[in-house]
């Protein structure tokens, strides 16, 4: 599992989190506790028919914040499963939040993707409508699951020459994905990957992993700052790969 904490945050056992209580409520805020978080996103997982396979939990700031790691059975080729990803907070740092994504087994990298993203407020009814919001979600992983799938393919097969390569590595590095001290590591790990990632080495997905194994330092030290820059990643490659337009040669 690809959750790792360091630097103020720690991984703990299920008994730990589900031992972390809720601050009283306020006028206007309406904690709730990052058992009861988790909890709802396990029951309508397998309400939904995803089964939950393995998990991992953080907590930082004195166990105020919570992020979470939830992987499911369900397999999205080329050892991948669909992954979820969770958070919380008791201290009004953080919204709720539920993201899904992509877990890769062989290098342990894990990839979230914007497309089923909730995050929801403490509020009195802040419970009802993030299990609403969630539900809603849920209902569409279907659909996410098939259509990862089909991309996870399309990058294995989608080569790219060198100075394409490059341009998309540099153009994470201006917009902020990746800093300066990051960059050289995914030019390198893009051009001599340390592990066989079951692709060509000149593919996009063998360049995914450049980026996740990278990251994976920020994933150790802020997971939420992870799972934005994993989301942000995906975008920017989704539209960098997109095939060029056809031009139409009668056009005037």
């Amino acid at each position: 599992m690809a959750l790792i904490a360091h630097v103020g945050a720690r991984i703990v056992t299920r008994e730990e989190l589900l031992s972390v209580k809720a601050p009283a409520a306020t006028g206007t805020w309406f904690p709730l506790s990052h058992g009861q978080v988790l909890a709802r996103v396990e029951q309508q997982l397998r309400e939904a028919g995803f089964e939950p396979d393995s998990a991992k939990y953080a907590l930082s700031r004195g166990d105020q914040r919570f992020f979470g790691v939830i992987d499911t059975k369900s397999s999205l080729g080329n050892g991948t499963t669909l992954a979820i990803g969770v958070r919380n907070s008791t201290d009004k740092s953080l919204p709720i939040g539920f993201v899904a994504g992509h877990h890769v087994f062989v290098c342990d990298n894990l990839c979230f993707r914007s497309e089923i993203l909730v995050v929801r407020k403490h509020t009195k009814n802040g419970e009802l409508r993030f299990a609403e919001a969630m539900a809603r979600a849920i209902q569409q992983l279907t659909q996410f699951k098939q259509e990862e799938a089909l991309r996870i393919k399309r990058l294995h097969h989608t080569m790219l020459l060198p100075e394409r390569r490059d341009s998309i590595i540099l153009q994470a590095f201006e917009e902020g994905i990746i800093s300066s001290r990051q960059l050289p590591a995914v030019i390198s790990q893009a051009k001599r990957p340390e592990l066989d990632y079951g692709s060509d080495t000149n593919s996009a997905w063998t360049l995914l992993q450049a980026f996740t194994w990278v990251l994976a330092d920020v994933m150790k030290a802020n997971p939420q700052r992870f799972s934005a820059a994993t989301m942000r990643l995906q975008s920017m490659l989704d539209k960098r790969l997109q095939p060029a337009p056809e031009v139409n040669g009668g056009a005037a």
